[in-house]
């Protein structure tokens, strides 16, 4: 393991003037800059559960990855026997396992099997 010689010693300095303030004594480490603030996220959730799809949609096309089909889907009401929102809308549920399998997922993919789904 290497080891690492530690830095000098700073040098020390005569405080010629005794009565100074303590935020006006010399201090190396005072010169420093500053580190900038951290940044922030904002990390607030937004629970659109109770909102028409209209009102959430954006102008983006349509995508027809696994996510936009599940959340159509999951969002079609004529499915809500079959597989629906959780009442905290941040997550689904399969309601009949069979019925997505016989009825739904055929309409949306291309194979039927629930363990691909």
């Amino acid at each position: 393991m290497a080891e690492f010689a530690s830095p000098p010693p700073l040098p020390q300095e005569d405080n010629k003037d005794k009565h100074a303030a303590p935020h006006q004594t010399d201090c190396h480490h005072a010169s420093r800059p500053s580190p900038p603030p951290p940044r922030r996220v904002n990390h607030t959730y937004r629970d659109f559960s109770r909102f028409e799809p209209a009102v959430v949609s954006s102008n983006r096309k349509l995508v027809s990855n696994f996510p936009s089909k599940l959340h159509m889907i999951v969002s079609n009401p004529e499915y809500a026997h079959v597989i629906s929102w959780m009442p905290h809308g941040r997550a689904w549920k399969i309601l009949s396992k069979d019925l997505l399998v016989s009825d739904v997922i055929p309409q949306y993919f291309g194979q039927t099997k629930y363990e691909s789904f």
